[in-house]
């Protein structure tokens, strides 16, 4: 039972990758429900494993350090290349919906990481909060509706989805940031 949260996470790195390559050779508008059931079944397997593996961690106590650096890469991993295999579709077909969502995701994590290296320096780590959690969740509420709903009348929903975890991303981001900040001017 030790090893299994690095298990799961490891296996969300993996299911990351296998789900990209089935997103990238099965054409959605060709065989729409060979996309959904591969790379969609996938993507639920690792959003699945993200629930279990901190479940067990924190039900048996076996947090480890290798945990806390895998688990964030792996969900990382498994929400970006959703991401990317769902531009290479063109689920938007042409709007920047899935553009922006990278953009306000990849911006969030690079200035977390800087704030994170910076808190270091200081001797000081500025937990995550629930804000960071709801975030991945929304997002991955989101690209489950994105493979349910793609090449369908109801793909708008699905934007509407992503919208809101976009809107979560930059306000959980933000609020790290103000944390940092909050703890630097107390120190």
């Amino acid at each position: 039972m030790k090893n299994l949260p690095n298990i799961l996470s490891v296996f969300r790195i993996f299911a990351s990758i296998t789900m990209l390559v089935f997103m990238v050779i099965i054409n959605p508008v060709e065989n729409r429900n060979l996309f959904v059931l591969l790379p969609g079944i996938i993507f639920v397997l690792g959003c699945f494993s993200d629930f279990l593996d901190g479940k067990i961690a924190r039900h048996y106590n076996v947090v480890s350090d290798f945990g806390k650096f895998i688990d964030p890469i792996g969900d990382k991993i498994l929400t970006f290349f959703a991401m990317l295999g769902f531009i290479f579709v063109g689920a938007d077909k042409g709007f920047p919906f899935m553009l922006i969502a990278i953009s306000a995701t990849l911006l969030r994590e690079f200035t977390i990481s800087s704030v994170r290296m910076m808190s270091a320096t200081k001797g000081t780590v500025v937990a995550a909060n629930i804000l960071g959690k709801i975030k991945t969740v929304s997002q991955m509420v989101s690209l489950i509706s994105y493979f349910v709903l793609i090449e369908t009348e109801h793909m708008i929903i699905a934007q509407i989805l992503l919208s809101i975890s976009v809107v979560f991303t930059i306000v959980s981001g933000a609020n790290y940031v103000k944390g940092f900040f909050e703890l630097m001017k107390n120190k």
